[in-house]
């Protein structure tokens, strides 16, 4: 028979096993953080998500809307790597979903810099996660 445990990290995080200890499944409670950048044309940076001290930021999935074109650069801020660069022909929208998180380092902020393909344009974007 299944037990379920709740783990004692901070995180609310659920496992079922086994009673010899087997993992069956995990469950990490999620949240979501939210930023909206407007640029025009000459390229804006923002911080999505800064984790507490000495936490990593697991990421799940990510939504973008955007007002019009214009260049999506999303990055882990603390080192400068670039994590994925996509592009806007037209207002629109963009989710996408990792099938296993993107995990950043510790105390490593994660960023996007949303260049406008031409006047003032916005960007709206909502990231989906937890920090460990």
């Amino acid at each position: 028979m299944p037990i379920i445990a709740q783990d004692s990290n901070k995180v609310p995080r659920f496992l079922l096993t086994t009673h010899d200890g087997e993992l069956i499944m995990e469950h990490i409670d999620s949240t979501f953080k939210y930023v909206q950048v407007s640029d025009d044309t000459s390229g804006q940076l923002a911080t999505i998500w800064d984790p507490a001290a000495g936490e990593s930021l697991h990421l799940s999935s990510m939504f973008f809307y955007a007002s019009g074109a214009g260049t999506v650069e999303v990055y882990d801020n603390a080192s400068g790597t670039t994590i994925m660069m996509f592009e806007f022909t037209a207002k629109g929208t963009n989710f996408m979903s990792f099938g296993s998180d993107i995990v950043l380092a510790a105390d490593r902020v994660l960023g996007v810099k949303w260049t406008s393909g031409a006047g003032t344009r916005t960007l709206d974007v909502t990231a989906f996660g937890h920090e460990h």
